[in-house]
C-alpha cells in the first residue's frame, strides 16, 4: 500500500460522525447502538499552501492515481496512522509557480 508522505499546512481541521442506528418508541424511550465495528471513522481537511509546481503536481498525481477509492497510508502530524482515501481535492494556481490544494481524506477499513 502507498503512503502520502506529503505534510500538509498546521491548522487542518478533522470531523468525525458516528454512524448511530436508532430505534424511537412512542412513550419518548429511544435505544441507541453503534452502526457496525468502525462506526466512528475521521474525516480531516487539509491544505497545502503555496507549493511549487512539482510538489503540487506530485500531490494531485498522487490522488488521481488513487482514484478516490484505493486506500493509502497516512499518518497525521502528531496522530496515529491510518489509512484514508481522497474523493475530493481542489488546486488553485497562486502565483506564478505556486499552487494550494485542498483537499478532504476520509479514513477507511480496508
Amino acid at each position: 500500500m502507498a503512503t502520502f508522505a506529503y505534510t500538509p499546512d498546521y491548522g487542518y481541521s478533522g470531523s468525525r460522525t458516528p454512524r448511530v442506528v436508532s430505534m424511537k418508541f412512542g412513550d419518548g424511550y429511544e435505544q441507541r447502538a453503534a452502526d457496525g465495528l468502525h462506526a466512528d471513522l475521521a474525516q480531516r481537511r487539509l491544505t497545502f499552501r503555496y507549493r511549487d509546481d512539482t510538489e503540487a503536481d506530485a500531490i494531485e498525481q498522487f490522488f488521481a492515481d488513487h482514484g478516490g477509492h484505493t486506500a493509502f497510508d497516512w499518518t497525521p502530524p502528531g496522530g496515529a496512522p491510518g489509512q484514508y482515501v481522497c474523493r475530493s481535492w481542489s488546486r488553485r494556481q497562486e502565483y506564478a509557480g505556486l499552487s494550494t490544494i485542498d483537499c478532504e481524506f476520509e479514513e477507511v477499513v480496508a
